[in-house]
């Protein structure tokens, strides 16, 4: 799992920034029980492509085992504003 993390921020530090990229991170750090860091990599990804659904549910995910539920509710609202639009 280390080295999945190095590898990484390898390819982050040597091409230009990944949604990909930060969500694969965000998942092997939350394999890693480093849920903080999964949680800012998550966060990278949703700046870097707002509708990204896969690190939004991520994200709201790991709130709500966090038990921040608040958080969790407004990321699942904005899941579902996303699947609803698509549906049109």
């Amino acid at each position: 799992m280390d080295e999945a993390v190095k590898l990484c921020n390898d390819y982050l530090n040597q091409n230009q920034v990944s949604t990909e990229a930060y969500l694969l991170l965000g998942q092997v750090q939350q394999a890693m029980a480093q849920n903080e860091r999964a949680a800012q990599s998550f966060q990278k990804a949703i700046y870097l492509q707002p509708t990204h659904q896969e690190a939004l549910t991520h994200l709201a995910l790991l709130k709500e085992h966090q038990g921040n539920a608040d958080s969790a509710n407004l990321l699942w609202q904005r899941i579902h504003r996303l699947t609803k639009d698509k549906q049109f």
